[in-house]
């Protein structure tokens, strides 16, 4: 605080006394409430002769009003004292009914539009890296009872505390970051109304710790019935730059995985038989090459004595460097993450646990040496060599995500429009690329190949979907009121005119699928319920011919290459499509530069087929390695794949991935395959959207331990694992 010099002098002189001298002794002896004896010496000061006289200051009292400097230390003391100074009341338990339509996960693929809805005191801005609160909600609604222990082993700002608290759940969590323990405390300090039935054994206890080594009081073995682990992506998110243990600090994949598999084992000691853990997990990246973080960290749970029960891609926006990513992602040639997994693992007997490992590989040593494929009954290849379009942009100027939405129909496959946006945005100019399918003989019949099913554990059977997983074999009108599709019907549709409005029947051939969840919803959509609900089907000839119009000029226009529709979200990739197939083969002497083999539905394999299936990936891409140029692509897609009759889940992204990084270890060319991009495909309609209004026991989730048998979720997203030709000593 700044004074005059002569506020100061005073100042002084009461807590010295002395002698003044300057400016004027007697006035400020006067002022200070100094008095002198007969003697003229100088008292102690003592009581205030006059009381008006102690406040004479050379300028007005509210120059001299105290202002806190705006300090590092003042800064967190009223900070901690906001916290601390006052606990507010919750005005509701859980999400309000406006909040309701982002608590359903009815398929594999789980995506909010917008930004997720919090309550309570979620927030996703004051700490980096949070998972969705609802995706806590549904592991703990689903998979626990009210009363039982949880353990989050990764607690981060306090989530999965805050959940189980609200739920009557007990939660112990573990953080090694003192930071992220002490935020988390802050967080669960709230209170609630006292009929909610949250007592105080709910109360979260929040420890410093780590978790690859739990030890002591209330870490007995067998002693947790769920385990919330959501980990760092690897060095995604530098959390601390000091802490020894932080698993964000290990650079190296090796190292992270090294290390979280103590965290595994920690976890199944600590884990009851039979109960189950859910993981948040999401990639990361080395040198512009993909790192399947999440691939490794499935492997390790496998491993270990779990089984893979339920793996949910979940869409990942508005990131807080998506920013930054958007610039670099075109400048450095990748994709954007716009996805993580959320995995649910069960523990089992080790002797029950399945590592989907292929026992017998030798016929690879048979093919590199005989360079001839050997095809197993009942699957055929169709090989069909093309020209890739000109493409009239830079390919990689568009930033696209990892995450690609299309709108197949029973003529155009998810398949298919894969093939045609990798092709887009993968291929290169005045090069040949090539399309490999793996087709099935229907009545050919195997005997199953190296499968033994694993127990359901003691909740039951699974219960058999009653759609099929894949949207693109199930021919339902789409949902037409939110998305009208952009593609214009057949143009040998019949229009019919009355008196009263005119309108254009469209051929259900020609129209979108829409996903299963979304089919009662599009029947309804076509009902007439009164004059003024008029459909969407009920369009005029007009519009159906203003859209056919605008269709054909945009078909001409990319056959020219003239324009691109290249993007990750949802657009018509039918006209490229087109494009690329009617594309005729350049000569023998241009190079090869990209080999794609469209995924298999779900729907038409079998467990006794993936054995069989899996073998002719690991050929064909050794095969591949042999004829691509150097850089060139190797796309391959798959889809996860559930029996129907055991329950028993195959993660067939995982094992194509480790098939094709086996493949490459057997052969010495010096060459070999390196993940550049994993791509996910879905069908467009599976989000969920802030308009679409359910009744509220639509949001209820059973727990497992009360239902007789497990319902599964049915799998819409499939990968394509892209791979480019690079030297083996680059790899390395």
């Amino acid at each position: 605080m700044l004074v005059c010099k002569d506020c100061y002098e005073l100042t002084l002189s009461q807590l010295k006394p002395g002698t003044l001298t300057s400016p004027s002794e007697s006035e400020l002896a006067s002022s200070a409430g100094l008095s002198k004896n007969t003697d003229g010496d100088v008292l102690e000061p003592g009581l205030v002769q006059d009381e008006a006289l102690l406040m004479q200051y050379s300028a007005h009292i509210e120059d001299y009003n105290f202002a806190t400097y705006l300090t590092r230390g003042s800064l967190l003391e009223s900070t901690n004292n906001h916290y601390l100074s006052e606990v507010k009341e919750l005005d509701s338990l859980g999400p309000t009914k406006e909040q309701e339509f982002s608590l359903v996960i009815d398929s594999t693929y789980y995506d909010i539009l917008g930004r997720a809805p919090r309550w309570a005191t979620h927030s996703g801005t004051d700490y980096h890296g949070t998972w969705l609160p609802q995706t806590v909600r549904r592991a703990l609604l689903r998979f626990t009872r009210p009363h039982e222990r949880i353990l989050s082993n990764f607690l981060g700002r306090g989530t999965d505390a805050i959940e189980s608290l609200l739920l009557r759940r007990r939660c112990v969590g573990i953080d090694i970051n003192p930071l992220a323990v002490e935020r988390s405390k802050r967080n669960c300090l709230f209170r609630v109304p006292h009929d909610s039935g949250i007592t105080a054994e709910h109360r979260p206890i929040i420890l410093l710790g780590d978790a690859r080594n739990l030890v002591g009081p209330g870490f007995e073995d067998e002693s947790f019935d769920h385990v919330l682990s959501h980990p760092p992506y690897k060095n995604c998110v530098l959390y601390s730059r000091h802490i020894e243990g932080d698993l964000s600090r290990f650079p190296g994949s090796d190292q992270f995985i090294q290390e979280m598999d103590r965290v595994v084992q920690q976890t199944r000691r600590l884990l009851k038989m039979e109960r189950r853990v859910t993981l948040g997990i999401g990639d990361n990246r080395k040198d512009c090459y993909y790192i399947p973080v999440g691939f490794h960290l499935f492997r390790q749970y496998l491993e270990r004595g779990f089984v893979m029960e339920e793996l949910i891609l979940k869409r990942q926006r508005y990131c807080q460097a998506f920013g930054l990513g958007t610039e670099l992602c075109t400048r450095f040639d990748f994709l954007m993450f716009t996805h993580e997994f959320i995995v649910t693992f069960r523990k089992v007997p080790m002797s029950d646990s399945r590592t989907f490992r292929l026992g017998d590989i030798d016929f690879l040593n048979t093919y590199v040496q005989d360079q001839q494929l050997q095809l197993s009954a009942p699957f055929h290849l169709t090989r069909s060599t093309r020209t890739i379009p000109l493409s009239p942009i830079v390919r990689t100027s568009r930033p696209m995500g990892t995450v690609w939405t299309f709108k197949p129909t029973t003529l155009f496959t998810l398949g298919m429009l894969s093939l045609s946006r990798i092709v887009e945005r993968f291929g290169t100019d005045g090069t040949n690329w090539e399309e490999v399918n793996i087709g099935l003989d229907g009545e050919t019949q195997i005997e199953e190949e190296n499968v033994s099913h694993v127990s359901p554990g003691p909740y039951g059977t699974y219960s058999k979907p009653q759609s099929p997983v894949c949207p693109a074999n199930n021919p339902t009108v789409d949902k037409l009121q939110e998305n009208k599709p952009e593609a214009e019907p057949n143009l040998d549709s019949k229009c019919t005119t009355s008196s009263t409005q005119s309108t254009c029947t469209v051929p259900s051939e020609s129209l979108p699928l829409a996903p299963p969840g979304l089919a009662a919803t599009s029947a309804s959509a076509t009902r007439n319920d009164g004059p003024e609900e008029a459909t969407d089907l009920d369009v005029s000839c007009y519009e159906q011919e203003r859209l056919r119009k605008i269709q054909q000029n945009k078909k001409a226009l990319m056959s020219m290459g003239l324009v691109s529709d290249l993007n990750d979200d949802v657009a018509d990739d039918i006209p490229h499509y087109e494009l690329m197939t009617s594309m005729p083969c350049l000569d023998s002497q241009a190079p090869l530069w990209l080999v794609a083999i469209p995924h298999i539905p779900n729907t038409q394999l079998k467990p006794a087929y993936i054995a069989p299936y899996r073998r002719i990936i690991m050929q064909l891409a050794l095969d591949t390695l042999g004829r691509l140029g150097e850089s060139g692509v190797f796309a391959v897609g798959a889809q996860d794949y559930r029996c129907c009759t055991s329950g028993e889940f195959w993660p067939m992204g995982l094992l194509v991935f480790e098939d094709v990084m086996q493949a490459m270890k057997t052969q010495s060319s010096g060459w070999t395959l390196r993940l550049k991009e994993l791509m996910v495909a879905v069908p467009d309609g599976y989000y969920k959207d802030r308009k679409n209004v359910m009744p509220s026991h639509s949001y209820s989730e059973p727990c497992v331990a009360d239902l007789p048998s497990v319902p599964h979720l049915p799998i819409v997203h499939a990968y394509y694992l892209i791979f480019r030709k690079v030297k083996q000593a680059s790899f390395l």
